[in-house]
């Protein structure tokens, strides 16, 4: 079964203008979907393999 749903914001890659995207939407109340791929150096410093 697909399940389909909208989002007010579509933020396209997870570095800090699109992290701080996505915390400005949500403060304000809007429903974002983040896209990036698991290669950035943001991953790579969360998880400690820099």
């Amino acid at each position: 079964m697909r399940v389909t749903t909208m989002s007010d914001v579509a933020i396209v890659g997870g570095g800090p203008a699109g992290l701080s995207a996505g915390l400005f939407a949500g403060k304000n109340g809007l429903d974002a979907v983040l896209f990036d791929t698991d290669d950035t150096w943001m991953h790579k410093a969360h998880f400690g393999m820099l």
